[in-house]
């Protein structure tokens, strides 16, 4: 339904195609206002990286404190611990928030260092789903 709307209040399609980032003009043309534009821009950005950090986090330190659990981490008696006062594993929280930091930090060592990290990602994947086959073969 949005999208219907936005299709037809957007204003001048051509100007916003050959823009590098069209919906921020988009967003300007709406205010009126570069800096109103701007700082709308700012406000969605930052509300959607907030959402999406806290999903990750959710998830991520679930997984952690399952994985404790089961003893599949290192120190797992530290981890598996849950907050009796907020009904969370916060150890798991943070060891979540200290991995992520320093995948982080490595974005400051160098860009080729952080696409190598990236990358481990996918080439991760693949050898979590090929040591079970491998496993049963």
């Amino acid at each position: 339904m949005g999208a219907l709307i936005m299709a037809f209040c957007a204003g001048d399609w051509e100007k916003y195609m050959e823009s590098d980032f069209p919906f921020v003009d988009w967003f300007v043309d709406i205010l009126d206002s570069s800096a109103g534009g701007s700082a709308l821009v700012i406000v969605v950005i930052v509300l959607l990286n907030f959402l999406i950090a806290v999903g990750i986090n959710t998830a991520g330190s679930r997984l952690a404190w399952s994985m404790a659990h089961d003893h599949a981490l290192p120190f797992s008696n530290t981890f598996q611990k849950v907050n009796q006062t907020v009904q969370t594993p916060l150890n798991a929280l943070f060891l979540l928030i200290v991995t992520e930091l320093v995948i982080g930090l490595v974005l400051f060592g160098s860009d080729y260092a952080f696409q190598i990290v990236v990358s481990l990602g996918g080439v991760a994947i693949q050898f979590g789903y090929l040591i079970p086959i491998l496993m049963l073969t």
